[in-house]
């Protein structure tokens, strides 16, 4: 059918307008077009369904981690997609316990900084209102 537009540019995007309006190509035209958008939607899912069931056991070691995990970052999913992801309960129950260890150390340290930005906050507007020493005495 080659690279043309087929309808105006000023057509509305929405399912019911096609109804309502006359279209400026035939029936015939119509039909190839369907044609070639049903080969294209058909040989997309059929390349997807190869990728996936070449890689299913991928796809299963994926969903193991997840299941353990409840959610991969990018390195974790990468892992688990070559399957170098350890799925042993154990190591994911030690690593969600240090992930909670290291958050609330961070926290803590946030606390601590603010603190400290308070109490610096408080003796720059203590300074402020500090009347000036008397030179003469």
């Amino acid at each position: 059918m080659g690279p043309m537009v087929y309808g105006d540019s000023d057509d509305e995007v929405f399912l019911g307008n096609s109804i309502t309006t006359k279209k400026n190509y035939s029936e015939e035209i119509a039909f190839e077009i369907d044609k070639e958008v049903r080969s294209i939607v058909e040989n997309a899912y059929a390349e997807c369904k190869q990728i996936l069931n070449k890689n299913m056991d991928k796809l299963h070691y994926v969903a193991k981690g997840l299941l353990l995990y409840e959610t991969l970052d990018s390195e974790q999913f990468m892992q688990a997609f070559n399957e170098e992801l350890s799925l042993d309960e154990n190591d994911v129950f030690a690593k969600k316990e240090e992930s909670k260890v290291i958050l609330d150390q961070e926290e803590d340290t946030q606390e601590e900084s603010n603190e400290e930005e308070k109490a610096n906050l408080r003796k720059s507007k203590l300074e402020e209102f500090k009347l000036p020493e008397d030179d003469n005495e």
